[in-house]
């Protein structure tokens, strides 16, 4: 006679990812809004605008084009007019430096300065350029700041097609200050950390270089770095600064422990067009259920746990337009808050609600022996993980349960813990199935009105501000020898 049993599979999504989730999901005006792109425009007469850059100062947001100039916002990025007076026609930006009352912009020719406030701005005026040899009349491709008191006050670092140079004076002379780096390079960023901003890191064709006397002088820290492709941008891991970054142009994501000493790659999950990064954006876990975001040819990726994984969030709103060449976060009131913002190749400036997973698809789970009878002995039982949609990365864990009885009979299978399963003797019986999603036992799933007959339930919880969430799915009838 077959002992009556029951086998449960218990899918646990690791690192947190819903195992308690301090916040609420952000609420949207339009529902919609949380699941996919909403496009704010940034329209040029000839259409779309590719955007390559993003600056805040005080209450306007400002987004750099390529060929079209620079356009600004005071509503948070619902509107948007061009305030590119007095830069020449045809201007791309690269990088804008925006404060309260004054914006510093790189651009294919040269470095431009404005002053004001709103959407009230001065026309755009050349900085540090004309005759001479402390001019800098180049396609400028980063500025950084490096005023750090009276000994290098008004110092500033512009990185470009050909080199790096230096300024004392707020941009009216410049120097060069490559010594250190091959000749003939392109530098495309430039990053400092404010707890050590003596120290310098370059982002260049030639690989990734390290200053540590405000960019006079430069030393490789490219081991391990792929040789032949660009290296775009170098950002520490704020919370564990020796923890470095870097993008690629079609090498992906690499990432340092070492401060640069030792690179190597982190593209798991990446896709052929996610391994051409164009942008990256690290984000406190509280703003965003994410903590690292890039920018590429197949739209955006997250990752939870320090670039070990990747999720793409999907690229639905965007029209087809998937290339991501900048990335910014807004936490203004309007529309929402808080917001992912993403500078797309051809469409302009859009945006995405930060919000938890949500189900695309469910999980399924099927006897991949023997597909149309119910389970036997020696049959391999498997999960899929379904598909989830939301701006927070997923990553997932298993476990295979075994009931006898009533629900409390329930214990772990030792060992079960891979998305198959081989039924074994102990198995033969009556076999009722359950997935579990979250860190919520499978009494706690029965307690807040998932019911063992229900087939592809999912069932968010939100209690005490934290976010679970349960699916409960039937596995299977009958598992016989």
């Amino acid at each position: 006679m077959n002992a009556c049993s029951r086998a449960l599979i218990a899918l646990t999504t690791t690192s947190a990812v819903l195992l308690g989730i301090t916040g609420s999901p952000v609420a949207a005006a339009d529902p919609v809004n949380v699941q996919q792109w909403v496009h704010w425009g940034v329209a040029a007469p000839a259409g779309e605008t590719w955007v390559r850059a993003f600056g805040t100062g005080g209450t306007t947001m400002w987004a750099g084009t390529e060929g079209d100039g620079v356009y600004c916002s005071t509503s948070a990025g619902i509107s948007w007019q061009n305030c590119g007076g007095g830069l020449p026609a045809g201007t791309s930006i690269r990088q804008i430096n925006a404060g309260l009352t004054s914006v510093t912009i790189a651009t294919d020719g040269g470095l431009y300065k404005s002053s004001g406030s709103g959407l009230s701005w001065s026309a755009w005026a050349p900085l540090g350029q004309g005759i001479g040899t402390t001019k800098l009349n180049e396609a400028v491709q980063t500025i950084l700041d490096t005023s750090v008191g009276p000994v290098v006050n008004n110092g500033l670092l512009a990185g470009y097609v050909g080199g790096l140079s230096h300024s004392l004076d707020g941009g009216n002379t410049w120097s060069d200050s490559s010594t250190g780096l091959p000749g003939g390079l392109t530098v495309w960023s430039l990053s400092s950390y404010t707890w050590l901003p003596n120290y310098i890191l370059a982002a260049t064709s030639a690989g990734a270089y390290a200053s540590i006397d405000f960019g006079q002088t430069w030393t490789s820290v490219s081991a391990g770095l792929p040789t032949g492709t660009n290296i775009y941008r170098i950002v520490s891991d704020p919370q564990t600064p020796t923890t470095w970054y870097a993008i690629t142009s079609s090498g992906g994501v690499f990432r340092s422990t070492t401060s640069g000493l030792l690179w190597g790659p982190v593209n798991d999950g990446l896709s052929s067009g996610g391994m051409q990064v164009r942008s990256i954006l690290l984000v406190p876990v509280a703003v965003s259920y994410s903590d690292i975001f890039i920018g590429t040819q197949d739209g955006v990726w997250s990752s939870i746990d320090k670039g070990d994984s990747w999720q793409q969030v999907s690229n639905d709103g965007l029209a087809g337009h998937t290339a991501v060449w900048a990335l910014s976060a807004s936490t203004s009131s309007i529309p929402v808050s808080p917001v992912l913002v993403a500078g797309a190749q051809g469409y302009g400036v859009n945006y995405r609600v930060f919000a938890p997973p949500s189900n695309a698809t469910v999980p399924v789970v099927s006897n991949s022996t023997r597909p149309a009878n119910g389970p036997r002995v020696g049959d391999t039982l498997a999960t899929t993980n379904g598909t989830w949609d939301g701006t927070r990365t997923m990553t997932f864990s298993y476990q295979w349960f075994r009931c006898t009885g009533a629900a409390s009979g329930c214990s772990a299978i030792s060992k079960a813990t891979d998305s198959t399963y081989t039924v074994v003797a102990a198995d033969v019986g009556e076999c009722l199935g359950k997935l579990k999603i979250g860190n919520l036992s499978p009494l706690q799933c029965a307690a807040v009105g998932m019911k063992s007959d229900q087939k592809n339930s999912i069932s968010p919880l939100h209690a005490d501000g934290l976010i679970f969430v349960c699916v409960i799915f039937e596995l299977c009838h009958r598992a016989t020898s």
